[in-house]
């Protein structure tokens, strides 16, 4: 399976957040970052908009 091209951005999260990110990527086997992106995937099906690619 081919990677696909990332951007970087820097995200500041207040300490609550960033604890409940980590918990969360943590218990899925996910980096945070993975976590975060999967994250925004499934509120983006929930919307209705589709497939981000």
């Amino acid at each position: 399976m081919a990677q696909a091209k990332t951007d970087k951005m820097m995200i500041r999260f207040r300490p609550e957040v960033h604890a409940l990110l980590a918990k969360l990527a943590e218990d899925d086997s996910r980096s945070m970052a993975g976590e975060l992106e999967w994250l925004i995937r499934q509120e983006a099906k929930r919307r209705g908009l589709g497939n981000l690619s």
